[in-house]
Parts: structure tokens; sequence; C-alpha cells
């Protein structure tokens, strides 16, 4: 098999990723719409995820606080100051507990 480097690798899915190893690449859960759909790794170490859609990129690495970490990635959508604007989407990643 020829050596791909990470930033290659891209895993794509319509629901959930699951991750047991370091995540690097790219990790688009939820490929077809579902908002429900999460991305877990215990080894934080993408350059791109992605649910639903809505994406956040780690051009500068993944923030200190994250890396190589066991986390949870998830859609969250909350309401907007304007009335006209409807709702607002990001994505939120949190460290998961490991007990």
């Amino acid at each position: 098999f020829p050596t791909r480097r990470s930033s290659d690798l891209e895993i794509m899915a319509d629901g959930h990723i699951h991750v047991y190893a370091p995540l690097r690449g790219r990790a688009l859960a939820g490929a077809r719409g579902n908002a429900e759909a999460r991305i877990l790794t215990t080894v934080f170490a993408a350059e791109l995820v992605s649910i639903a859609g809505i994406y956040r990129t780690f051009e500068d690495g993944v923030p200190a606080k994250l890396a190589n970490q066991p986390v949870q990635v998830k859609l969250v959508t909350e309401p907007v100051v304007s009335a006209s604007t409807g709702l607002k989407s990001r994505l939120e990643i949190d460290i998961l507990r490991v007990d």
C-alpha cells in the first residue's frame, strides 16, 4: 500500500463516527444532513471536523487543551439575537471523561 500523509485521510458517514485511535485528517459526520450525528475519538488530532455541513478547521493545529484528548464533537443550535436570522449552528468540542 502506498504511504499516505495523515492530512490525506478522510472519514465520511451519514451518521456517527467513532475512532478508537488518533483521529487525523478530515472527519465528516451527518453527511446527508443528520444534525444529531456525533464524532467521538480517543485521540483528537484532526485538521477538519464537520457535522451536517457545519465545519471547523484546525489549520494552525488543534488547540492545546483539545490536542490528543478524547473528545466528542456535536452540532449545537442556538437562537440568534436578531429575529430575522433565525437559528445559528456551531460545532462544540467537549473533552470526554474516561474513568
